[in-house]
């Protein structure tokens, strides 16, 4: 990557997987280092922005995230939703301002984009607020928008674990285990699959839907493996939607107060 970075010091692409490199290893200050270049050659280029962005996030730092979106909002007045979807996350006023954006202001123009950005991310935002009712309508759509859909594809397994969360968010466990299954399926298949074969899912999610069905113990055995691949911190961790059930568990609570 450093040989890469001498023979292309202003490519983005090359610059961006730098970013996605140092992040990996929560090397924070050289993560930032390769966004402000990103920047510094594009302002109105929302990779940048959203790697900031994102450290915020993976650190658990709300005013960090706060602080990215304010300084590209002076560059991009309508970013796409790379950027918006961290509006949810950054506390204040940013994640009700999402709440109210319609699918053209968040560009929605994917069933991937519309099951993950719209419904998924909304949900998340009243879930953190602490109104169970309102996110329930956000996982009702995706319910609506997936259930008896004939999925296949690459996008198959994201999809089915969406719908799976959506299931165990809203008390139906036995369906969301088959369609956890259905995923884990539908990975292999498509052989989406890490180096010891099992399949390649967001541990994050997984664990959320494991956490949602009462499997505490199973649910930090996916953040641990989460966390062996990605940039994800224990803080960081703490404060995710999608992780609420296990909050106040034993398993989740001692993981918690492991070092980093």
């Amino acid at each position: 990557m450093e040989r890469a970075l001498r023979l292309n010091p202003r490519f983005p692409p090359v610059i961006e997987a730098a970013a996605d490199m140092a992040s990996l290893d929560r090397d924070w200050a050289r993560t930032e280092m390769h966004a402000r270049t990103l920047i510094s050659i594009d302002p109105t280029d929302e990779r940048g922005w959203n790697t900031l962005a994102q450290i915020g996030r993976h650190r658990g730092d709300t005013v960090a995230i706060r602080r990215a979106i304010d300084e590209a909002f002076k560059y991009i007045p309508a970013p796409s939703n790379l950027l918006l979807v961290h509006m949810v996350y950054a506390g204040g006023d940013m994640g009700p301002r999402f709440a109210r954006m319609t699918p053209d202001q968040l560009r929605i123009e994917t069933l991937d984009d519309s099951v993950r950005t719209y419904y998924d991310n909304k949900a998340d935002l009243f879930v953190g607020l602490g109104e169970p009712d309102r996110a329930k309508i956000y996982y009702d759509s995706i319910i609506g928008k997936l259930e008896g859909r004939r999925l296949s594809g690459p996008g198959e397994p994201s999809l089915r674990i969406f719908l799976a969360y959506a299931y165990s968010a809203i008390g139906k466990a036995a369906d969301a285990q088959r369609e956890l299954e259905r995923a884990r399926a539908a990975a292999k298949a498509s052989n989406q699959v890490n180096e010891d074969g099992t399949p390649d899912l967001d541990h994050r999610v997984v664990a959320g839907i494991l956490a949602n069905n009462g499997q505490p113990d199973a649910a930090v055995r996916e953040l641990r493996l989460l966390m062996a691949g990605s940039p994800w911190t224990r803080p960081g961790l703490a404060v995710v939607s999608k992780l609420r059930a296990l909050r106040g568990t034993p398993a989740f609570e001692a993981f918690l107060r492991e070092k980093e």
